[in-house]
C-alpha cells in the first residue's frame, strides 16, 4: 500500500487531512536530509530549502484541515519538532541517549495519531498507532539503526 493510500485510510477518506499529513511528511524528510546529509547533495540543496520553506510557510498554513484544527495540531507539532531535534543531538551520545534517539527520531508520528483521533475518535487513533508500528517499525531494530540500516 502506498504512503498516500495509508494516509487516506488513517484520515478516513478526508482529503484535506491526508494532504496535510503528506505535506508534513515531505517537510520532515527534507529537514532530515538537511540534518543528516546522508543522501545525494541535491536533497539538501537551495532548491530543496525553497521547497521546504514553501511547504511550511505557504502550503501547510493554507490547508483547510490544518486551518480548522490548528489549535489542536500546533502544540503537538511544536513538541514533535523539539523532540526530533533533541533526538538528532542524542544519536552520538551515550547508550541511554542513543536509545532515546532511536525512539524519538520518529516522534512526528504522533501528529498522524492526533489527526486520526480528530477524524475518527480514540479507537481509530489506537488502531492507527498499532498500524504505524507494524508498517514502519516492527522489522527494525536498535542495533540495525546503530549500524546504519534504514
Amino acid at each position: 500500500m502506498s504512503e498516500r493510500e495509508l494516509m487516506m485510510r488513517w484520515c478516513r477518506g478526508n482529503e484535506s487531512a491526508a494532504e496535510f499529513l503528506s505535506m508534513l511528511s515531505l517537510s520532515y524528510h527534507i529537514a532530515d536530509d538537511f540534518v543528516d546529509r546522508d543522501k545525494d547533495p541535491e536533497s539538501y540543496s537551495s532548491k530543496m530549502m525553497a521547497k521546504l520553506m514553501h511547504l511550511v510557510l505557504v502550503d501547510i498554513p493554507a490547508n483547510a484541515f490544518y486551518q480548522r484544527y490548528r489549535t489542536e495540531l500546533a502544540p503537538v507539532m511544536s513538541a514533535s519538532f523539539f523532540i526530533w531535534n533533541a533526538s538528532n543531538n542524542w544519536a552520538d551520545g551515550d547508550d541511554n541517549q542513543q536509545h532515546f534517539s532511536y525512539v524519538y527520531r520518529e516522534i512526528g508520528e504522533q501528529i498522524i495519531i492526533t489527526v486520526a483521533r480528530i477524524v475518527g475518535g480514540i479507537d481509530h487513533a489506537a488502531n492507527v498507532t498499532e498500524e504505524i508500528y507494524q508498517t514502519f517499525h516492527a522489522k527494525k531494530t536498535f542495533e540495525g539503526w546503530k549500524n546504519g540500516e534504514t
